[in-house]
């Protein structure tokens, strides 16, 4: 029976890595009300994106599908915002970013808002109030003062997605200041989204910067995020809710070289992103669980929680598992592998105690030329220390184990992978 008592919002912000919140062991700036969400929440310490394209993300948060999957179609494939309509949700999808709103699922909302950007383009706001996320989010706001003041008893779901760190860095200079101390340079005060390779012998001041200025944004989320929260009190509306606050991918901040969206390089700090869930009932509050999780799992879990069935799509047409299971402690994880893929065609897989990226041949080597990254996990947390000549063994069956997954998404007749074997788990000794 659907719950007519429960209502969703998700707000997913992109380029927000799980490193830049307090949650997740942040400690040179502070997210005081994401950390105070979080201290309320399920927290899930390694939910990993599928890919860096963001149309293939929101195929797996809207229909279920990983990123390795082709696209389902027929009446058995899962499109999360048309399911929950059927079943008598009022949905709305809210954003400030137009290739979102341009997904093919997006059409089944039952409302669209797109916020449009400040005219004049990106430049560095003399006020919180001023910011295209602040904006974001006041719109969010003024939707649910309107929700709860009408009398349409009408359960809701809201989906938020917010250009965040993708869109202009333009949070008031004093909040990138705010990190600045006696003897450090001052970070720029451009609005314009730092993307690079920087050089071997780079100026750590230009690192700096680059870093003062995304904290600038990710604690002008924190005090967004902190206003939506205390309205969503205010209205009572936290007693029906689940808030679901996730990040859409995340950004390297100088780690393998790299400041911003250069390549999207499947490494961790673009495939890491926060993934918190505040349960009205208290499910899982308090509680960081380790498990692999990625996109495709949030609509089955949806779709659980609201008590809307999901048993008449296919295995074939969603990758998914429902994470209440493991929010309520009775399981401790829906899989105990994570697989990732590139536009590039790199490949990657992530299980317990290593991360190996499989990178596609280049056209000056042979077609069957493949290059493999090996790191020990959870120890190497930045992918540094490469070990794969020391690892051949571990090397060939990450590989082989990779191959098995990709291809038994893409059967007809979908298969569950076999267990990972020993050496797989097991840390280098």
């Amino acid at each position: 029976m659907i719950d007519k008592d429960k209502n969703v919002i998700c707000l997913v912000v992109d380029r927000l890595r799980a490193s830049a919140l307090g949650a997740y062991g942040n400690t040179w700036w502070e997210t005081p009300d994401l950390d105070r969400l979080a201290a309320e929440s399920f927290v899930l310490d390694l939910a990993l994106i599928d890919s860096p394209r963001l149309e293939t993300i929101y195929r797996g948060y809207w229909q279920g599908l990983h990123a390795m999957q082709p696209d389902a179609a027929g009446q058995d494939s899962l499109v999360l915002p048309a399911a929950l309509g059927e079943a008598g949700f009022a949905t709305t999808l809210l954003t400030d970013e137009p290739a979102v709103a341009d997904q093919l699922a997006a059409d089944a909302f039952d409302e669209l808002i797109l916020v449009d950007p400040v005219s004049g383009g990106p430049q560095v706001a003399d006020t919180i109030d001023a910011t295209e996320t602040a904006r974001l989010f006041a719109t969010a706001i003024d939707w649910l003062d309107k929700r709860s003041g009408s009398d349409d008893a009408t359960p809701f779901f809201l989906w938020i997605h917010a250009q965040g760190m993708a869109g202009p860095w333009d949070a008031p200079l004093e909040l990138r200041q705010s990190l600045v101390e006696q003897d450090d340079p001052q970070p720029p005060d451009s609005a314009e989204v730092p993307c690079r390779m920087l050089a071997d012998d780079y100026d750590p001041d230009e690192l700096f910067g680059a870093t003062c200025m995304y904290a600038g944004q990710v604690m002008l989320l924190d005090q967004c995020v902190g206003a939506l929260v205390e309205r969503l009190r205010e209205s009572q509306l936290d007693r029906t809710t689940l808030l679901v606050i996730l990040g859409a991918r995340g950004l390297p901040l100088g780690e393998h070289r790299r400041v911003g969206a250069v390549d999207d390089a499947l490494h961790s700090e673009t495939l890491h992103v926060p993934w918190l869930m505040r349960f009205p009932e208290g499910t899982g509050a308090a509680i960081h669980n380790a498990s692999f999780v990625q996109p495709a799992d949030l609509p089955v879990t949806l779709m659980d929680w609201l008590n809307v069935d999901v048993s008449e799509v296919s295995s074939r047409a969603r990758f998914g598992k429902s994470l209440l299971p493991v929010a309520r402690g009775d399981i401790e994880a829906v899989r105990d592998r994570a697989c990732m893929i590139a536009p590039n065609g790199e490949r990657a897989i992530r299980t317990s105690a290593w991360y190996l990226r499989q990178l596609p041949a280049t056209s000056e080597e042979p077609a069957d030329a493949e290059t493999a990254e090996l790191y020990a996990k959870p120890d190497d947390r930045w992918d540094v220390n490469e070990v794969a000549n020391r690892c051949p063994e571990i090397v060939g069956e990450l590989i082989r184990t990779l191959a098995h997954f990709e291809q038994a998404l893409q059967s007809k007749e979908p298969t569950r992978p076999a267990p990972l074997s020993e050496m797989l788990v097991s840390d280098l000794d």
